[in-house]
């Protein structure tokens, strides 16, 4: 026990199965200590504890002639080791930092103890325990914290729930949040722009808002909206953004959509590389259903895309494409009315 560094103690649901194991190592546990007070140890020596402990230990396990499974085992290992260890904190002059259970509360309730973990097995995965001998346990909410290396563990009773105490001889850790340094982004007909961070932005919408308002909708307008929508995107930890090739137009716009598309990526991409931000261009990417987000995300993590060196290059072909407007009566209307 004084190896461990920190513990945390989780309210934990087992199942009607996992409970009857579980009250079989509590009662267990309580035999031990039992047969520990028939000892009537009268020192807190710790050469006699241990003697008697493993004294203690081969009566039980010669009694389930040889047959106590792996959490019984255990059980009875880790109260002996409970007792131990608090003798021999007590014997200190100094004041311990108890991270035990005491024998009285062991007589009195009880203590299933899981001490191995053999190669491959997860202790704690997101808002599971996955034990041996139990299996999966559910807990009380999802555990934000990282443990390096698992020391031991118990589970005992608290009123009618069960709790969870994990110890362990590194400090636990909170796992560092990855901020998402780029941005996927899909545009999308109903909407100019989804990204992958959950977000999106309605150029329709800010249409319909003109008219219903019986105003006129300027080009300034226009561009103080896409300038709105860089300000929401752009943060200090943001990298890049990735673009879908097959979504960068190529041709004359003959759609109002189209034509948004033209003017909002080249926008987008002045102010991109104004500020020094990078540019890939997904060409493949792994489709994720129908939802816009997650073809956002899809292309967030596009696992073929290629880094822009020349973003002017881009945004001049984008200018070019636009010019040939003119050429197109019908696109040229687009423009009138925007």
């Amino acid at each position: 026990m004084e190896i461990a560094k920190e513990f945390c103690d989780l309210k934990i649901y087992p199942q009607a199965e996992q409970i009857k194991q579980i009250q079989k190592c509590l009662e267990l546990s309580r035999n031990v200590i039992r047969e520990l007070d028939k000892c009537q140890l009268n020192t807190n020596a710790d050469t006699v504890i241990l003697k008697k402990s493993r004294e203690i230990a081969q009566r039980f396990f010669n009694r389930s002639n040889h047959h106590l499974n792996r959490l019984a085992l255990n059980t009875v290992i880790g109260s002996l080791c409970q007792y131990r260890f608090n003798c021999k904190a007590l014997a200190c002059t100094e004041e311990p930092q108890q991270l035990g259970f005491s024998a009285d509360f062991i007589a009195n309730f009880g203590l299933c103890c899981l001490f191995t973990k053999e190669s491959g097995e997860a202790l704690l995965l997101n808002n599971l325990l996955m034990l041996p001998i139990l299996g999966t346990v559910p807990i009380d909410c999802p555990w934000d914290h990282c443990f390096n290396k698992i020391t031991f563990m118990f589970i005992y009773r608290l009123g009618k729930s069960y709790r969870a105490r994990i110890y362990s001889n590194w400090p636990f850790e909170k796992p560092q949040k990855q901020e998402d340094s780029w941005l996927g982004l899909n545009f999308g007909k109903h909407k100019l722009l989804f990204l992958s961070n959950g977000s999106s932005f309605s150029y329709y919408h800010l249409l319909d808002d003109r008219k219903k308002q019986n105003q006129q909708f300027k080009r300034l307008d226009a561009f103080m909206y896409y300038n709105e929508i860089f300000q929401k995107l752009y943060q200090p930890t943001l990298n890049g953004l990735i673009i879908l090739r097959s979504q960068i137009p190529t041709g004359v716009p003959t759609s109002v959509s189209l034509f948004e598309r033209y003017h909002f990526l080249i926008f987008l991409l002045e102010k991109a590389n104004s500020v020094g931000l990078k540019v890939r261009i997904a060409s493949k990417f792994p489709m994720a259903g129908k939802n816009d987000f997650e073809k956002a995300q899809s292309i967030r993590h596009a696992p073929e895309s290629q880094e822009i060196n020349d973003i002017e290059k881009i945004i001049k072909f984008l200018r070019h494409k636009l010019s040939d407007t003119s050429r197109n009566e019908k696109a040229t209307q687009f423009v009138l009315n925007f």
